[in-house]
């Protein structure tokens, strides 16, 4: 596999992001204006990731409290596969880790309602936070393996 990139997400972006947007599966992320993807908005990080088929997914992370809060727009499961978005997701996550270290920040969180995404970053060590759709993983911890679809609580800190 080629190497991951990560770019600046444009306005030439647009038409992608309300796409992918409109085909989501979560109907609150159909509901998120396209701009709120492109870089130099307010927030930590706006980016697309790219490998060598295209672009995988769109990212923005924000200051969640003591936390960079990562939120995704996948694209539709037929136009990127689920084996690129795992690959990315893996790849670019130091790049997450980088941008919260520099923010003064603890960890990464995110939501999910996705089971198989659920249990695809809880062997990346991320945790789920009790009573709610949240997973994190904070800088200082090594990744632990968990039993798929165990909850437990986030023992760092209660959102």
């Amino acid at each position: 596999m080629a190497a991951i990139s990560l770019n600046s997400s444009t306005q030439d972006d647009l038409p992608i992001i309300s796409q992918w947007s409109k085909a989501d599966i979560d109907p609150a992320h159909r509901t998120v204006p396209p701009e709120w993807w492109l870089t130099g908005n307010d927030c930590l990080l706006c980016f697309n990731v790219w490998d060598d088929q295209g672009i995988v997914f769109y990212a923005r992370l924000e200051a969640d409290r003591e936390l960079v809060r990562v939120h995704i727009q996948f694209a539709p499961e037929e136009v990127v596969s689920r084996s690129r978005v795992a690959k990315a997701l893996i790849n670019s996550f130091p790049s997450a880790v980088i941008v919260g270290k520099q923010n003064g920040l603890k960890g990464i969180v995110f939501e999910s309602k996705n089971p198989i995404l659920a249990v695809f970053m809880t062997n990346l060590g991320f945790w789920p936070v009790e009573g709610t759709d949240d997973f994190v993983r904070m800088f200082d911890e090594d990744p632990k393996v968990v039993i798929p679809g165990e909850k437990v609580a986030c023992k760092h800190l209660t959102l």
